[in-house]
């Protein structure tokens, strides 16, 4: 079940910004989540 792993892409995407992150560097972690989201699902409608 690939639930969990989303949950906690979600929840670490909408953590509050930490000190020194950039917020570049926030949505590059959004996109590689979602890239990697999107590869799950395409998995999933192949079968």
């Amino acid at each position: 079940d690939y639930l969990p792993v989303l949950r906690a892409q979600k929840k670490d995407i909408l953590k509050v910004k930490s000190k020194g992150e950039r917020y570049g560097d926030r949505i590059q972690r959004y996109r590689t989540a979602l890239r990697k989201t999107e590869e799950m699902l395409n998995k999933i409608r192949a079968f």
